[in-house]
């Protein structure tokens, strides 16, 4: 009982800290990268949008500031940032510009994602596990890739499905309304699909009845769909 006691405190403490930090934004020491090299600069984030501001000159220092409706996907990991933007390509056949940043060594990107987890009009890809959001249940897993997979533990959480990677390049946090249907492929296989593709996870220990359900139904009730009975088997597709 003390146990649980003291990790409800640390992570009350964890949360207030992360949403004082998240009101006054974000400043990160980063690097706009290019084809050859980059240019060092400041990556700055707050609830108008995203801004870099180059420390040197010349034709490689690249300014760039968008607002949030400008921006079509945030993909963040801990160590870098992908701006995805409405703006074509011409010379990759209209694809959307994809513009990259990297933090500098020792810096992180991490605490950008506490500004912008709640935020409904940044639409934020989030390759980092929500040390916030409290945990339901969890479940020890292997995330299956198409070389090689990772390890770590599936988490659920009140808003939030959750991926931490023992390597945290791998982790992943979903809002229960980006991903589109959940299904067992097998009794120790679970996927998680979402616009982005499937995800497919081993499962090293059971996940029982009622946590799929309660899964498949959070997943339910955010898509504002009816919560009734599954598809046929445990399948779980709607």
């Amino acid at each position: 009982m003390e146990l649980s006691r003291k990790k409800e405190l640390v992570f009350c403490l964890s949360a207030a800290l992360l949403a004082a930090f998240a009101l006054q934004g974000a400043e990160i020491p980063a690097e706009h990268e290019h084809w050859r090299k980059g240019c060092p600069g400041v990556v700055q984030i707050d609830e108008r949008g995203i801004r870099f501001l180059p420390k040197v000159s010349g034709p490689k220092a690249h300014q760039w500031s968008w607002a949030w409706q400008d921006v079509q996907r945030l993909e963040l990991s801990e160590r870098r940032i992908v701006v995805v933007t409405y703006e074509d390509v011409r010379w990759r056949l209209g694809a959307d510009r994809a513009v990259r940043f990297r933090a500098d060594k020792g810096q992180s990107f991490v605490a950008a994602y506490y500004l912008l987890r709640d935020r409904d009009e940044v639409r934020l890809a989030a390759l980092v596990a929500d040390k916030v959001e409290q945990t339901l249940w969890e479940v020890p897993v292997k995330r299956l890739g198409r070389i090689q997979g990772s390890q770590g533990y599936l988490k659920a959480g009140p808003a939030r499905l959750i991926y931490e990677s023992i390597s945290q390049d791998y982790s992943i946090t979903w809002k229960y309304k980006e991903i589109q249907y959940i299904t067992l492929l097998a009794e120790d296989r679970l996927a998680v699909a979402t616009a982005a593709g499937q995800y497919v996870f081993q499962l090293k220990a059971p996940l029982g009845e009622r946590r799929y359900d309660e899964l498949w139904r959070r997943v339910q009730a955010a898509q504002g769909l009816s919560l009734g009975l599954r598809g046929p088997g445990r399948q779980g597709v709607w």
